[in-house]
This record gives structure tokens, sequence and C-alpha cells, in this order.
């Protein structure tokens, strides 16, 4: 007869006093929908993604297929001392249909703005037009979390780097449409994202482990938060089965490793000394205006989150980031970004959106190199960070996405970028698909740091020539 055993929510905290709280990492009880072939604690996953065009295919791909020898091309060439570490995989799409009834496994309906990313990031058809942003499956970065998650005090991270939407409706609530979405108990959460760079600072580094209280970080005193959940944390273990028990307390170990790192201040542990944390960013840059074409000057903004992330990692603060760089509908200004002088009559400032539409290839280009520079601080930082006798960039897997390909709305010629992980994915090369479905490169990531599958959502299958 089989026995049931007791289902535990993948949202479980151990709570204690003070207003304590510890996340506990991703037992067999929470029923786990993907496979991990082993334990990979050390490896880390990273997905960014920028909401317009690409700037044509002449001014990314390559002109021939292997490694990266030549100069690379203008929408990307921000990216030119750090190509060794870079992929392009080329002409990627996603399929899209007219009417809600045609769409398939992994196709998107129409071609409106928002339609493409629950098959983009989930690998699971969009449907109805009303409901045309809603992601429709749990996203790969919430797969990698749970292959990856055990061990830091962070399942995932999400940041956003586009403060507001600058779309004349004064939304000050900032929040773009979400790209990282987990799949709970058959519910779909839309994960929440981190905007301003000194509240990022302040959860990673700044407050150590949350009181609740607010009565300052435990990580300046002398007890472990571990002591504050005892009574929670013996009725829990009492109740798991074996292999639960040694992940647990591999858990907590993990946890209490990591304070003591912290307050030393000196790293050490699997990231070989890079630990340490960053200055305190100042105020965050002001938002100018919620018109079309605005700028918080997210440059800034941007130089700030890529080391914050970098550091979050060498730390094992979280394994698992998503950094949303725009939403899927970008009215920054592109003067800033990449140049632009086309300026929008409704605002008469310039903006990436209205580019895509009526600026030249080249001016589109220049923004979407602006984007892809994120992209290569990202990159640049994990290379010159230590990770045992390694470098962080050895053991993460990097993806740089776009919701559009070619022109404006263009669900075809999409050409997206992959970093990281030389021992499993090919670093330095141009990979040419025969119009692969863009998930592939999501399960080829996954299996690069620990997964074990052939598939994300409803899309099969790996990118051929990407993973060694």
């Amino acid at each position: 007869m089989a026995v049931k055993r007791k289902q535990l929510s993948r949202r479980t905290f151990l709570k204690g006093s003070a207003g304590i709280a510890v996340a506990l990492p991703f037992l067999e009880v929470m029923l786990p929908q993907f496979a991990s072939a082993q334990v990979t604690g050390q490896r880390r996953f990273i997905n960014l993604h920028y909401g317009s065009t690409n700037g044509g295919t002449s001014n990314i791909v390559p002109s021939a297929t292997g490694p990266l020898s030549a100069q690379l091309k203008k929408s990307i060439i921000s990216l030119e001392d750090i190509k060794q570490h870079i992929s392009i995989v080329s002409n990627l799409e996603i399929i899209q249909r007219n009417n809600e009834a045609d769409v398939g496994p992994g196709e998107a309906v129409q071609s409106q703005h928002g339609e493409v990313e629950s098959p983009l990031f989930s690998g699971v058809r969009s449907l109805d037009r009303s409901d045309y942003t809603y992601i429709r499956g749990q996203t790969a970065d919430q797969y990698a979390a749970d292959i990856l998650g055990s061990g830091s005090l962070m399942r995932s991270l999400y940041v956003q780097l586009q403060p507001v939407l600058y779309n004349n409706k004064m939304d000050k609530k900032g929040y773009l449409k979400p790209i990282s979405v987990r799949e709970e108990n058959g519910i779909l959460n839309p994960q929440q994202s981190i905007i301003s760079p000194l509240e990022l600072y302040k959860k990673l580094f700044g407050a150590g482990v949350a009181t609740g209280g607010g009565s300052g970080p435990l990580l300046n005193s002398n007890k472990s938060v571990l002591d504050f959940i005892t009574a929670d944390r013996n009725k829990l273990v009492n109740s798991l089965p074996a292999a639960d028990k040694a992940r647990l307390d591999l858990h907590f170990t993990k946890i209490r490793e990591l304070e003591q790192r912290l307050a030393a201040g000196s790293g050490g542990g699997s990231t070989g000394g890079s630990c340490t944390s960053p200055n305190q960013p100042a105020a965050d840059p002001a938002i100018t205006t919620y018109n079309f074409g605005g700028w918080a000057n997210e440059t800034l903004r941007g130089e700030i989150q890529a080391e914050l992330i970098a550091y979050a990692l060498a730390c094992d603060l979280t394994r698992v980031v998503t950094w949303a760089l725009t939403g899927h509908q970008v009215w920054l200004n592109s003067n800033k970004t990449g140049g632009s002088t086309v300026a929008n009559s409704k605002s008469g400032v310039p903006d990436i959106h209205h580019d895509s539409h009526f600026a030249s290839k080249d001016v589109q280009a220049a923004n979407h190199n602006w984007a892809v520079n994120h992209f290569g601080m990202l990159v640049r930082h994990l290379s010159n960070l230590s990770d045992g006798g390694q470098t962080l960039l050895d053991n993460t897997f990097l993806t740089f996405m776009t919701s559009e390909g070619n022109s404006a709305h263009g669900r075809s010629r999409l050409h997206y970028l992959v970093a990281g992980t030389p021992d499993k994915i090919k670093n330095g090369h141009h990979i040419a698909t025969n119009k692969a479905h863009p998930a592939r490169i999501y399960v080829d990531g996954l299996n690069a740091i620990g997964g074990s599958t052939n598939k994300l959502g409803e899309v099969s299958g790996t990118i051929p020539g990407l993973s060694l």
C-alpha cells in the first residue's frame, strides 16, 4: 500500500521570537516539479530582459557561424572586450497566430506588446488579448531556483531597472509586468521585483537578516538567526524523511556560515574571498517625468544594480537572478540610450518604443547596445570575482533576451546572448538555428546548472550546438 506523505508548501517559513522568519530550502515533501540530476550548490543562473528590438539582423548577427573572430557588430559592440565569454544564438522564432483557437504549444497570439513573454519565459502559449501580459506557466528562473535555491538565503532575486512605465499615465507604482512567476499548489504567483538601487543594497547588505521588529541587523549581534527559531525548527525536523532532514541541516549550516562570513567581512567559503559588502549607494536618481521619454538615470542605476547583483552571488545570498532592464513596451528616453533625435510627438522627446517604429536601424542598434552593456557589466564582474579555484562566471549561466526581433512587434529573427558555464555551454561562438524556439535556450541553461530536463513548459528540446 502506498503511504501518502504530508505536502509542505514552498512558501513555508520557520518563525520565532523577535519577528524572525527563515525561508526553507527545496525539500522533497514540497513535491518538486523539476528534477535535479545532482546537488549543484556552486552553480548560478541569471536572466536579463530588454523589451524592444535588436537593431536588425545585419547589426547583430556575424557573417559566419563558429568562433567570434571578427569584430562584433553595432547592436552588441559593447561586448567586444569579453566576446570570448559570450555566444550569439541567432534566427530564433516564436510562432504567432491571429486567432486564439489556432495557438499551439509555446506560440503567441497576435503581435502586440506583452503577448510574447509567456512563451518566452515559461514556454507556455499566450492566449486571450484581454489577458495578454499574463505569463501562464512557471518561468525558467523559478525552475532554476528549484535546482539551486537550497543553501542560499534567497531562493531567487528579481531586480527591475526601469523604475516606472513612462507611459503618461502617472503610474507611480513603478512595477512593470512580471517576468518571474512561480507555481505553487497550482497557483501562479508573480514575484515582486526590487526597483530602488538603495533598497536593493539594504535588502542584500544593509540590514543583515530581517528582524521584522526594526531592531537592527542580526549580523551585528552575537546571536544567529537560528537561535530564534529553535522550537519551530525542531518540530519540522521531526516530521521529515531522512533525505529532507539532511537537506535542512545543510541549509542551516550554510546560513550560519554566511552570517559568520558577512560579520567578519572577509568572504571565504565557496566564494574564495570574493564576498565583500560593496559601498552603500547614494539616494536613487530622481525620476524626471512620468511622460513618454522619461529618464531616471537608468545608466547609473544599472551600474549600481549590476555590482550589487554580482556581490549577492559572490556572498551566496542568492543563486538565481532575474533582471528586467525594461518593460515589454519601452518608453525610456532614447536620446540618453542611443543618441536618438526622433522625437515622439506626444512628448517632444525621443523614446525607445517610438524609435522601434520610426528611427533608423542604427539608432535601434545603439539602444539595444545600451541594454546589452548591462549584460556585459555582469559578465565582467563575474569574470573578476573568484569562486574557489575558478571565477563566478565559470559557474554561472547568463542569458539576455528581447521581446522583439528584427522589427517592432517582430517574433522572428530573434537573436539572443548567452555566457558563462564554459564547461557546459559553448562560449565565444555564433550558433545559428533554424527558427528554434528561444525557450530551448533555457533548457540548455537549466541543464548546465545541474538540472535534468528536455522541456520548459510546452517547449521541448535544446539548441543544437549550444551545450558541450
